[in-house]
């Protein structure tokens, strides 16, 4: 729907939604019309925008944004281990209440929401009598939420910014009455608020929810991090692909024959579960496109993502370097990205401008043997590197997918001196997870990390994110009893109570050995019906809890329940 006709419909119900304004503010409230009509026209416009965006990693003859697919959705988490009332796509849509769209990394929680503002966003025309009649749009990764509130950025979506907010009685207000005159707001990425303000940016979602009667707030998360539900918004869990679905996906990326090769090729392949998560499949389908195999763990799809855009941009651009590029190679080109990428997850920013990209880049320049006078050229170029830097609009700049900057920032702080991991838990606890599997010593690093952490966190989110981060990466961890004692004392430490936090390591064998040979060396170990506690009489150098209590469900997850019971057995029969 184009901005004129979609003033026609709101223009009458802007003015009828409107408080009483004072006899001397009719200046005020034409004012206030014309920039509310402004703003909203405009807004209108970036989210129809956002809507046809898709993941785009270019890989040759292999379209990687081919049509999105309707997924299913369940009412209750995971973890809970009740199946839920299933849903689809138009079911979170038209749902009485407010929606909370969770999903792992890769399950197509942003292209969801992309499709569901599409709905209305995109439709040729809005009758008098639809429910919804504007999209309005938070990325919440885009906001800078030290310096503004939940308020002031739907104020800027809806014209009411700036000179007007300050000139206006009771703003918030003013915005509500707007927004109620049905608009769909959409707020992706609740995971990506820096955790020092995400409870005071969930507080404001809640409390908008509350004062909404007819408009709707759809807001998506990873399920991981989704810890402290918000109050009123159902739940729509995104489902992992159905066999049905993974056949429909490849076939569009594919075609027929060669998605037949790639099914048989993936058939009791290790990386066989990653299929049911959409951005996984559609990146494992293009590789096996051209390379005929199919890696193994993410960090194995991260990697080859990486190689095969880079290692084409040349190919297929054809582009001509100045000589003094001569020594930035394909290796130096990742290493920069990965740098960059870092730095940029240290400050906790993932749009950014092009002044602060080529900030970055005259600090790395002479590492690279690059030089500074050709920043803006060299930034410039690099941004046009094919799916992992992207243009955002307005001279902003992000990486294509929030998975690849995780990945290249932890590629970085695999050769990062310690000095710069200070304050992991907090401000990158998925990058962590990532460096534990890419190091060529996971338990190394792992202790290392551990080492680091204070005694007492202020905020536990962030330690199970980590946690379920790790399950999914799947570190090649060997058995001993130090990997036991840390991921004991994380989860102790961290208050775990969630088996879903860790139900993911406790796939992973050497971590249910190395957790049960660490119980066996405790002199008592009780298994209750809520909680397992464990302990011993000196605490040995390797293993510094003397005593350690744990819901009963996570430590069953992390050992097995058979194991755990037996474990017990064995330590009664030696007191």
């Amino acid at each position: 729907m184009d901005p004129t006709s979609l003033l026609a419909v709101l223009g009458p119900l802007i003015k009828l939604a409107q408080p009483e304004w004072k006899s001397d503010q009719k200046a005020l409230r034409r004012r206030f019309e014309d920039e509310v009509s402004r703003g909203i026209a405009d807004h209108h416009g970036y989210v129809s925008r956002w809507c046809q965006e898709r993941h785009n990693v270019s890989l040759a003859t292999v379209s990687v944004d081919a049509s999105t697919i309707d997924l299913s959705f369940r009412t209750v988490p995971r973890r809970l281990g009740v199946a839920g009332k299933e849903l689809n796509e138009l079911d979170v849509l038209l749902a009485p209440s407010h929606v909370a769209v969770l999903g792992d990394l890769g399950a197509g929680k942003t292209t969801t929401l992309r499709r569901l503002a599409s709905y209305v966003a995109l439709e040729p025309e809005t009758q008098p009598d639809d429910q919804w009649k504007f999209a309005v749009l938070v990325v919440c990764r885009d906001e800078q939420w030290d310096t503004t509130d939940l308020y002031h950025v739907l104020g800027k979506a809806v014209g009411v910014a700036g000179k007007l907010f300050d000139d206006i009685d009771n703003p918030e207000a003013r915005i509500r009455h707007i927004l109620d005159v049905g608009a769909l707001i959409v707020i992706d990425g609740l995971d990506e608020v820096p955790p020092r303000v995400r409870s005071i940016v969930e507080r404001d979602i809640t409390q908008l929810g509350r004062h909404l009667t007819t408009a709707k707030i759809v807001v998506s998360c990873r399920s991981a991090d989704y810890v402290a539900p918000l109050e009123g918004f159902e739940i729509a869990e995104i489902r992992p692909l159905s066999p049905g679905q993974i056949k429909g996906l490849v076939e569009q990326i594919l075609g027929g024959e060669e998605a037949v090769a790639f099914h048989r090729a993936l058939r009791g392949h290790p990386a066989a579960e990653l299929a049911n998560r959409p951005l996984f499949l559609t990146y494992m389908a293009a590789i096996y496109k051209r390379r005929g195999t199919i890696p193994e763990r993410p960090v194995e799809l991260y990697e080859a993502i990486t190689r095969l855009v880079i290692q084409e941009w040349d190919e297929q651009r054809g582009l001509r370097r100045v000589s003094n590029w001569a020594t930035f190679g394909l290796d130096d080109k990742r290493r920069f990205l990965a740098d960059l990428a870092f730095e940029l997850t240290r400050l906790e920013v993932f749009r950014f401008e092009e002044r602060l990209l080529i900030d970055v880049y005259e600090a790395l320049a002479e590492r690279y043997e690059l030089p500074k006078a050709q920043a803006r050229r060299v930034a410039q170029e690099l941004e046009s590197h094919t799916g992992l830097l992207v243009e955002a609009g307005d001279r902003h700049y992000e990486f294509s997918h929030a998975a690849l900057q995780e990945y290249l920032a932890a590629d970085a702080m695999v050769r990062a001196p310690a000095a710069t991991r200070e304050g992991w838990w907090t401000t990158f606890p998925a990058v962590a997870a990532i460096t534990v599997a890419m190091s060529s010593n996971p338990n190394e690093w792992l202790s290392d990390l551990i080492s680091q952490m204070p005694p007492n966190l202020e905020d536990l989110r962030p330690l199970k994110a980590f946690l379920d981060r790790l399950g999914q990466e799947r570190p090649r961890f060997t058995r001993s009893g130090e990997l036991g004692n840390d991921l004991l004392l994380l989860v102790s430490r961290g208050h775990i109570s969630d088996a879903d936090a860790v139900e993911r390591l406790g796939a992973i064998k050497p971590v249910r050995d190395s957790v049960a040979d660490t119980l066996c060396e405790y002199t008592h170990v009780e298994v209750g019906p809520a909680t397992t506690t464990a302990s011993r009489y000196e605490a040995k150098a390797q293993t510094p809890l003397k005593a350690l209590a744990v819901p009963t469900p996570v430590m069953e997850a992390l050992v097995g329940p058979e194991r755990l019971r037996q474990v017990a057995r064995e330590v009664k029969s030696h007191e």
